[in-house]
Parts: structure tokens; sequence; C-alpha cells
């Protein structure tokens, strides 16, 4: 649990090769969020980049 929290990228391949003995349902669901919470930096940090971008 600490690596998905601190070294997600590690965390998640420890979570998948056995290190955790979790159900294959809570893994993808784990999974999924870490995925979408990503994407959604991404998409986040491209709109600053494009409003800073409007701004000068």
């Amino acid at each position: 649990m600490f690596f998905l929290v601190l070294l997600w990228p590690v965390g998640l391949v420890m979570m998948w090769r056995s290190a955790c003995t979790w159900h294959v349902a809570v893994k993808v669901i784990v999974t999924i969020v870490l995925l979408g919470i990503v994407v959604l930096s991404y998409q986040m940090s491209q709109a600053v980049v494009a409003a800073q971008g409007t701004l000068s």
C-alpha cells in the first residue's frame, strides 16, 4: 500500500506481481482509479498551459 501511494508505478507493478493478495477485481479498480488520476492530472496541466498561453 505504501508504494501505491508514494511511488504508484512501482506499487502497481508490485500489486500485480503477487506482492499483494487482493482479489483481481480490487486490483483492476485500483489500476483504473490511478490511471484516471494520471489522465486527469495531464489534462489539467495542459489546460493550465493553454490558459497561460492566452494570457500573454
